[in-house]
């Protein structure tokens, strides 16, 4: 008799589910979403956006931006209505200055959020997002003890340079690029120079991405400055190598979040979804990779994460709307 109550009360869920949900998405209305001129930022942005739509009846419309005049719009009008990957946040080290542009899109960020203007949604990234020095997960394995700087160090011999073979090789930022300060900070901080390593500065951030091809093509060790969530790191299993002592394992360290405007607070469901959306940077830089290796466009790549992730997606939203996104996928 219990076996047979717990099934009726289950089926009463779905047919409540289809019934309540169909018209509570039906109100969603207009929906701008900000599409950021980097990867992962337009990959969420497309993601949202088929959420949304599909799974919410919103008429959704991707907005090309940036992170201030985004913020400072959604602030000053409520448009757009998402700023799906805002990066604020920097656990300050030893090592590195806080960027002062950093902490005042903070500041005024929470300023908003109090006049209840915006809102955070929480982390994109659950796991947080870092950019340090890197090498190859290959290389660590071969060489355990370049877990930590010390080891590389040791070991110069390991990381080749392009052009002088007595030399060897670390890979900063690009000079138009603000981690261009960082890297060159950290490069004079831990005395790279002394150990035999030149500083090597990119014209642009495909030229750096193809330097980490390069060497892993010709069987070389890379050891340079990167960030995550990008391409390389998930094409090439970078892992990044540990500058302090343990438990203080990072220079930077980002806190990605999602802002809405105060336009779409009173939408239950779509606040759910983003409250429950995440990501891990592995997951992330997967599916970036999986992008530049097939040549797919962002709709593809959101096919694949759909196909692929549903472990992932299945608890970003309610049963009855994971239904209507599963059978939406082609």
């Amino acid at each position: 008799m219990k076996i047979i109550c717990i099934k009726i009360s289950t089926y009463l869920l779905v047919i409540i589910f289809g019934l309540i949900s169909p018209s509570l998405s039906a109100n969603c209305g207009r929906v701008t979403i900000t599409e950021m001129n980097w990867p992962s930022a337009q990959v969420t942005a497309h993601i949202d956006k088929y959420f949304l739509t599909e799974g919410f009846n919103c008429d959704v419309t991707l907005v090309p931006g940036d992170t201030i005049p985004s913020v400072t719009s959604m602030i000053a009008t409520g448009e757009p209505s998402v700023v799906p990957e805002v990066w604020i946040d920097k656990s300050e080290t030893r090592t590195a200055n806080i960027d002062p542009s950093t902490k005042q899109l903070r500041e005024l960020l929470n300023a908003a959020q109090n006049n209840g203007l915006v809102k955070s949604t929480g982390r994109l990234y659950i796991d947080g997002v870092q950019d340090g020095f890197w090498i190859s997960a290959d290389m660590l394995k071969k060489h355990p003890e370049l877990e930590s700087i010390r080891g590389v160090l040791d070991h110069p011999e390991l990381f080749p340079h392009p052009d002088m073979s007595h030399r060897s090789a670390f890979y900063g930022c690009p000079r138009n690029w603000r981690c261009h300060t960082a890297s060159s900070q950290l490069y004079q901080l831990y005395e790279l120079l002394k150990y035999g390593f030149d500083l090597i500065t990119p014209e642009s951030g495909d030229e750096l991405a193809a330097s980490i091809s390069n060497t892993y093509d010709e069987g070389k060790g890379w050891f340079g400055y990167y960030w995550q969530p990008t391409a390389p790191v998930g094409k090439y299993d970078l892992v990044k190598v540990r500058l302090l002592a343990k438990g203080q394992e990072f220079e930077y360290t980002y806190r990605v979040e999602t802002y809405v405007s105060n336009h779409l607070l009173n939408n239950q469901l779509v606040m759910s979804y983003f409250s429950n959306r995440a990501y891990t940077s592995k997951v992330m830089s997967q599916l970036l990779s999986w992008k530049e290796e097939m040549g797919a466009t962002t709709a593809e790549t959101v096919d694949h994460f759909l196909k692929d992730y549903h472990y992932l997606w299945i608890n970003w939203v309610d049963p009855y709307i994971a239904s209507i996104i599963k059978s939406s996928i082609k």
